[in-house]
């Protein structure tokens, strides 16, 4: 074989095995993007599938789930989903369980101190001495009342990790749930039985608080995934699921310039 044929062959040879490596990256390159769109489709189902069925979507279902751990069950569930009118978001979390929580006790104890506010009134349209009783009965109600306004702000921050890391929240709703008490059982006679049911009511709405903020790490686990599901707490939390997608992307285009590259250098 003379050399100008055997240069041809070699060229031919070449570029049939430049013809095949670009066949093989075109299809590897196609094959890639289809398990990566396949791979993220599925996720983005799945996504949905999750946060259908997780009770962050299905705010009466966490209530009754998280009203478990509290000192009346009925009477938390009613108070708590009596609240949810004023919840704007359709995505209901722990915090949120807690909050509303100790807004039913708040609700019930200004109601309970509006009632003082009328009886004093007409005690003093009579001209008759308050009772020491009910004006002791006042005082405890109206500190409760400043006591679940301030667990109520602190709930709204953003770091309630940190919050509930610390005593002072449990101390001011103890504190409220303890005048409520106080005032039931110490001070009440005097003041009628629809007050002294009202002022029942209240005593059991902030110890249900109490309750929920005690047991909040349980609460927390039926919102959240367990540490060993992995897949579930992609699916639930945003962030993970954006990183998740992001780092298959990333991937499949390092895979195709590595691909690319080792073509490269040993063909």
């Amino acid at each position: 074989m003379d050399k100008p044929q055997a240069n041809l062959n070699l060229e031919d040879q070449s570029t049939t095995r430049q013809k095949r490596n670009k066949h093989f990256i075109i299809c590897s390159t196609i094959f890639f993007t289809l398990l990566i769109c396949a791979i993220i489709s599925v996720f983005t189902v799945l996504k949905h599938q999750t946060e259908s069925e997780s009770l962050s979507a299905n705010p009466t279902a966490a209530i009754r789930s998280a009203c478990h751990v509290s000192r009346d069950y009925s009477s938390c569930v009613e108070s708590l989903v009596s609240s949810l009118d004023n919840h704007s978001h359709t995505i209901i979390h722990a915090s949120d369980i807690l909050r509303l929580s100790v807004a039913a006790g708040l609700r019930e104890s200004r109601t309970v101190a509006t009632l003082f506010q009328e009886l004093a009134s007409k005690i003093g349209n009579k001209n008759i001495k308050k009772p020491d009783s009910i004006t002791g009965c006042q005082k405890l109600i109206a500190d409760s009342v400043d006591q679940l306004n301030g667990s109520l702000a602190m709930i709204a921050t953003v770091d309630i990790d940190g919050i509930l890391g610390s005593n002072e929240l449990r101390g001011k709703m103890v504190k409220a749930a303890n005048n409520v008490e106080g005032c039931y059982y110490g001070e009440a006679d005097e003041v009628g039985p629809t007050i002294r049911v009202k002022i029942r009511q209240a005593e059991i709405y902030v110890r249900n608080s109490v309750a929920i903020l005690d047991s909040f790490d349980e609460v927390k686990e039926m919102f959240d995934p367990s540490v060993g599901s992995v897949l579930a707490s992609l699916m639930l939390v945003r962030e993970n699921y954006v990183i998740t997608v992001a780092l298959f992307c990333t991937q499949y285009l390092v895979l195709i310039f590595l691909l690319c590259s080792v073509l490269r250098v040993f063909v």
